[in-house]
């Protein structure tokens, strides 16, 4: 049971030095541009590799050993790090408005490959060990991604508010380092049971970005979803590229309180995730979802039109809320549905797709430029309107179907 501790340890650290990364570079290219036109093509670049990373996991999964596996992508990921701070550190004069989106781009494809070997790898020692609850270490592992998901942007814009680059490059150099070291130590005092679980017989089935779309479009329920959290990401990455530009130009407040709104939007959505089961013994998760996507609907309409700061403020939080509670409906519905390496594949292909929301919206930024808020987000919202009042999702009674590996 350590070593599952320390695996869900490395999996908080690499979650959330990747959710910090992610939020980053259009922060920052902003903060050193000015302009949301950079930032959002910043934002698209840097996605770009990542949806390679996920793309190509399932084949990862396949051939690599598990354990084996992680190490090297973690000690590869240390190196990235290593070599842009040292890169920094030199008198070599770098525009690191483009460069530092190649990076985070590199780094995140890495990440992507280890998230779903990981996520297979506590799987596999959950099974092989009766004394181990497989359901309890996925709570946690969801939890855990969760909270580091909530955290991500917060800490991003705080860092990017009162850290250079440099200093930033090396905080993240120090997270990796101890994601690594754990990992490391974790494996060297394991059992040979754990080390054993690199061993899969060769008639498992493969997971497949192609099997995992075809598993999805055979479940209506899990496409209605689908759509919906593809729009609600889609605003989300809409109102993170736009809202320093709207707050500087529409509202005249200075860009730097984009720092505070995240905060708070961070800690409100920390603690109404913290509180999801005791709200759903009384409101079920899947009315709730959709009471949280036609929510999210009307802020998308309002939000453009508003001249008052602490409105934006309380509007903004709102939407981090309602959006990461229709993140948790569709993970918990693709669990339902799905297991083993079925489930991986579903993974696989369904991250692929809700990620592609955000360099949709980094090329929308580019295009649109202020206009981005005022014109984008009212298509989108009503779009949410319609896919948000028809998906059904399962029923409270109704099974999950046998998609069982």
């Amino acid at each position: 049971m350590n070593y599952i501790r320390s695996l869900l340890v490395v999996r908080f650290f690499t979650m959330m030095a990747e959710q910090m990364m992610i939020f980053l570079v259009p922060f920052y290219v902003y903060k050193l541009t000015g302009s949301i036109s950079a930032s959002g093509l910043a934002f698209a670049i840097e996605f770009i590799p990542r949806i390679i990373g996920v793309a190509i996991s399932p084949s990862v999964l396949n051939r690599w050993k598990e354990a084996s596996a992680l190490k090297a992508i973690e000690a590869l990921k240390w190196s990235i790090l290593v070599a842009y701070t040292l890169i920094l550190m030199s008198p070599v004069d770098l525009n690191t408005a483009l460069v530092f989106p190649l990076v985070a781009g590199l780094f995140g494809f890495f990440a992507e490959l280890s998230f779903p070997i990981l996520e297979k790898h506590l799987g596999y020692i959950s099974d092989k060990h009766p004394d181990i609850r497989k359901d309890v270490v996925f709570s946690k592992q969801q939890s855990i991604d969760t909270v580091a998901m909530a955290l991500g942007p917060v800490l991003s814009a705080l860092l990017v508010g009162y850290f250079s680059h440099l200093e930033m490059l090396e905080l993240f150099t120090l997270l990796q380092l101890a994601a690594l070291a754990i990992l490391f130590s974790a494996s060297w005092l394991a059992s040979p049971a754990h080390t054993e679980a690199d061993n899969h017989s060769e008639d498992t089935p493969h997971a497949s970005l192609l099997l995992g779309l075809k598993l999805m479009c055979k479940e209506r329920s899990l496409v209605e979803v689908f759509i919906t959290g593809f729009l609600l990401n889609l605003g989300l990455g809409i109102l993170l590229l736009s809202s320093q530009d709207y707050l500087t130009i529409r509202l005249s407040v200075p860009g730097e309180t984009f720092g505070v709104i995240l905060s708070v939007a961070g800690a409100s959505c920390a603690i109404t995730l913290y509180c999801l089961n005791k709200i759903t013994q009384y409101v079920d998760l899947k009315t709730l979802s959709k009471v949280s996507a036609l929510i999210s609907a009307t802020i998308l309409i309002v939000i453009g039109t508003t001249q008052h700061y602490y409105l934006y403020f309380a509007l903004f939080v709102l939407y981090f809320v309602t959006d990461n509670i229709f993140a948790v409906y569709i993970r918990t519905l693709r669990s339902q549905l799905f297991n083993g390496k079925q489930l991986i594949s579903v993974l696989g292909c369904m991250i692929v797709l809700l990620l592609m929301a955000f360099p949709c919206a980094g090329i929308l930024a580019y295009f649109l430029k202020e206009k981005t808020i005022t014109f984008a987000l009212p298509i989108i919202a009503v779009l949410v309107f319609i896919t948000g009042l028809t998906f059904k999702g399962l029923n409270k009674n109704e099974s999950s179907t046998s998609y069982i590996s």
